[in-house]
């Protein structure tokens, strides 16, 4: 299953590259299970996945964001430049209790306040018993 929101998250990406908002994603979940989507996104450009919004406690899915850490260790050199290197971004959902919930994740720079989002992604969240 996580492999398959993973295809779809990229799939979805790519067609809407002139874009900022992204179609929204369905996800199906039940009570307990967890599934993953990956975003593209360089950090090293200032640019970061964030909750547009808190996601608010008691909701019926747990949201958590990371960067998908493939070379916990890199060391730059001339044989391997790590800076300018891309770097996705997990989006984990957990169903807690049955329902539905929307959340929507935003491509921006945190300190460029008055700066629309370079992209947003929605998703739309349903969790069975």
């Amino acid at each position: 299953m996580k492999s398959l929101f993973a295809f779809l998250a990229a799939a979805v990406c790519a067609v809407a590259q002139e874009t900022a908002e992204m179609p929204a994603v369905p996800v199906a979940l039940h009570v307990g299970e967890t599934a993953s989507v990956i975003l593209a996104g360089n950090p090293t450009t200032g640019y970061s996945w964030t909750l547009a919004e808190p996601v608010k406690a008691g909701g019926p899915v747990f949201v958590s964001l990371a960067l998908v850490d493939d070379e916990p260790l890199c060391k730059e050199d001339e044989e391997n430049p790590c800076c300018g290197k891309p770097r996705p971004t997990e989006v984990r959902m957990t169903g807690v209790h049955a329902g539905v919930m929307s959340f929507t994740v935003q491509y921006s720079r945190i300190w460029e306040t008055n700066v629309p989002p370079l992209k947003t992604q929605t998703f739309v969240v349903t969790v069975q018993p």
